[in-house]
């Protein structure tokens, strides 16, 4: 057998399976093995992670959250929602109250990922004690973020008092006064 047939051979035993020049063993599945099929490749599930800069604040103070989406695309838009109370009447209520219902509900702060998959936001809260927040976009939502909110103090008692023209007195003592409305 000359060289150029000698090569087609091999050639040939190869794509039919069986191996070698001979043929296949009595008894063999002489059927070839379909190659496996390389896994299909599936778009991560989407994610979000979330990091507020301060975990105490006092009312109306800025905080920002910020952190990243994974498998959601640049320029999605991701929004804050906050995890409240509601009793079956519909009134908020305390965690305490058994019959009560929790739910997420969003607040009118919203943001779009970067192209490098990362976002921040400038967030003011004015509900007082320990708020569960979260960022919801793309299909994910991040873990709960909580930021205690603390009563903010009385304008009037940071500054000096005002002297009203017209009576020579404090401003604390003047009715609907800021100092009035503070105690």
């Amino acid at each position: 057998m000359n060289r150029t047939h000698r090569s087609a051979a091999v050639i040939l035993c190869l794509l039919t399976g069986l191996g070698s020049l001979g043929a296949a063993a009595p008894g063999a599945d002489s059927a070839p093995h379909p190659a496996p099929h390389p896994a299909p490749l599936r778009a991560p599930e989407p994610a979000l992670t979330a990091t507020a800069d301060r975990a105490d604040v006092t009312q109306w103070q800025e905080f920002k959250i910020s952190g990243s989406a994974h498998g959601i695309k640049p320029g999605t838009p991701l929004a804050l929602e906050q995890k409240t109370t509601v009793t079956p009447d519909g009134q908020g209520t305390s965690a305490e109250d058994r019959t009560a219902l929790t739910r997420w509900s969003a607040l009118p702060a919203s943001v779009k990922t970067r192209t490098n998959g990362t976002y921040a936001m400038r967030v003011k809260l004015g509900r007082t004690g320990v708020n569960e927040l979260r960022i919801t976009g793309g299909g994910a939502a991040s873990p709960v973020v909580t930021v205690t909110v603390r009563p903010a103090p009385c304008a009037a008692a940071e500054t000096a008092p005002e002297t009203a023209p017209e009576t020579g007195t404090d401003a604390a003592e003047r009715p609907g006064s800021e100092s009035t409305r503070c105690q």
